[in-house]
């Protein structure tokens, strides 16, 4: 599996919690498919992997076609390639089907490159 970096606008979802607190997974119907996504913020770079396994349960669980977790967090591309961020979560990719779109200072990494994050013509 590959790395993609480009540019991701996530669709807004229907409740904003505290800043850092994320949000839970939340759905969005296509015909009959179901789009699910959790959104986090993580302050430290470092607590991505931790993060992303303490917050993933309900997303894994929510029965949604498609799953997505958006990630905003700190730091750099190059940052997150040295503490093997894509490799950790391609490994939860491969394992549970759950997309991930991490969002740092300098760009986006999106595991897998060619996922359906979002719904036909939202974007």
């Amino acid at each position: 599996m590959g790395v993609a970096f480009g540019s991701w606008t996530r669709p807004k979802p229907p409740t904003r919690t505290s800043k850092g607190s994320g949000s839970g997974p939340f759905p969005h119907r296509e015909g009959r498919r179901l789009h699910g996504y959790h959104f986090k913020e993580i302050a430290n770079p470092k607590k991505l992997a931790k993060k992303v396994f303490d917050n993933i349960k309900q997303l894994d669980e929510s029965g949604a076609d498609f799953k997505t977790f958006v990630i905003d967090t700190k730091g750099t591309l190059a940052d997150h390639e040295a503490l093997r961020a894509h490799q950790r979560l391609t490994e939860v990719y491969g394992n549970t089907h759950i997309q991930f779109i991490v969002r740092v200072e300098d760009g986006i990494l999106i595991i897998p490159p060619d996922g359906r994050f979002a719904p036909e013509g939202t974007l």
